[in-house]
């Protein structure tokens, strides 16, 4: 287990190396803080954690030698820490299936995570401390560890905690000699991130040369309303496109969109937004959004039961009838003319459409009789990026 715990991300690496140079060959120890992710199963024993983030201080020893102590001090001048009493500042593993919150105390330890000495404060005098916004101890152990890397303390703090991290490393080899480390602790960096394209030829992908779009505006839709409200957050592309949230808020799910200019439509994502779940210290990317000058024109062919011209409830859509963009307007396919087929419900779509005026007809199948339109075709405008829908073509059977 001795290269366990590596989790999260690496905010801070501090260095000790022995200096005597008879010991330059036989010792290295590395001090390293990182994020830790609070469990699911801890939140819920303690709700308290999901506003909270941890920091496992790691040891890392080469050389062959053996970790003997360490004294750390850390005053917060923001934020504070989590202490839940029951835990006893020392890491209890028995107790961590029943307890789970107990996991994230803020606790030091002995190399996978046993029992050690504490020894009192760091300044040498006095108990260690262990309040809201100090933890001020030296403590040791005399297990020997050799090679690898051991979590020897765990912090649990207010996600904005602030606080300078000092502390030194004492080794077997030279118990006399400090090997100090120092990291600045403040709120780590949560990221949304994407792109906003233009999606040319509409298939909602971006494909090679398709561009990023400028200055356009993706929000955190918080009513879920698919507007942008005067109190919600918005940020900006830049030139190529791209565009990042930086600490959105933690723990929480985000309802990212971008608002669509004028003469524009959204070709991706295909469910119009993203819900983003964002935890302290992570990073979400590839949000991306598609969006076209393309227009849209859609439809359904139907199964016309009673003859009335209208899609009445109950009338099921018929599927595999081809519909064309009848540029004659003679109100038959001929060859060039672009077709589709209609889907399983009968639905039909043309999505790569420049803004004009369509005439569109249907291939007449044996054994029906078209109801709508009277005419040979059906006559539909759309604008830059618009988008009609619900045109229809009703099929008697007969």
């Amino acid at each position: 287990m001795n290269a366990m715990r590596r989790r999260g991300k690496t905010l801070d690496r501090a260095l000790a190396v022995i200096e005597p140079m008879e010991q330059r060959r036989l010792l290295s120890v590395a001090i390293t803080l990182v994020n830790v992710p609070i469990k699911s199963a801890a939140k819920a024993a303690d709700p308290t954690l999901n506003n909270l983030r941890t920091v496992d201080v790691q040891l890392q020893v080469t050389g062959g030698d053996d970790w003997l102590a360490s004294d750390l001090k850390l005053v917060l001048t923001t934020g504070s820490f989590y202490n839940p009493g029951a835990g006893g500042n020392s890491p209890n593993t028995a107790l961590w299936g029943t307890f789970p919150h107990l996991e994230f105390d803020t606790w030091v330890a002995a190399p996978n995570f046993g029992s050690v000495s504490i020894l009192g404060r760091k300044e040498g005098s006095g108990a260690a401390v262990f309040s809201s916004t100090e933890v001020n101890v030296a403590w040791g152990d005399l297990v020997n560890t050799g090679d690898g890397v051991w979590t020897i303390a765990r912090l649990t703090m207010s996600a904005n905690a602030i606080g300078n991290l000092t502390g030194a490393v004492f080794a077997q080899s030279s118990p006399g000699t400090e090997f100090p480390f120092n990291a600045l602790i403040s709120p780590p960096t949560s990221t949304i991130k994407g792109r906003v394209y233009n999606d040319t030829n509409a298939n909602g992908k971006q494909d090679s040369g398709e561009v990023g779009l400028n200055r356009w505006q993706v929000f955190i839709d918080a009513n879920n309303n698919g507007n942008l409200d005067s109190n919600e957050i918005s940020v900006r592309t830049n030139t190529s496109g791209n565009y990042t949230f930086t600490n959105p808020g933690d723990n929480a799910n985000h309802r990212i969109r971008v608002r669509v200019q004028d003469g524009f439509r959204r070709t991706a994502p295909s469910a119009g937004s993203y819900n983003v779940g964002i935890g302290i210290g992570t990073e979400a990317t590839g949000k991306d959004f598609g969006v076209t000058q393309k227009a849209r024109i859609t439809g359904f062919v139907f199964s016309d039961n009673n003859g009335n011209a209208k899609r009445d409830s109950g009338e099921a859509g018929l599927s595999g009838w081809r519909v064309f963009i009848d540029k004659d307007g003679d109100g038959k396919f001929d060859t060039g003319e672009t077709m589709v087929r209609s889907a399983s419900d009968g639905s039909w779509a043309f999505d790569n459409l420049a803004p004009g005026t369509y005439k569109f007809g249907i291939t007449q199948v044996a054994g029906f009789t078209k109801t709508t339109p009277t005419s040979k075709t059906l006559t539909v405008e759309v604008a830059a990026g618009g988008v009609v829908g619900n045109k229809l073509f009703g099929q008697r059977p007969v």
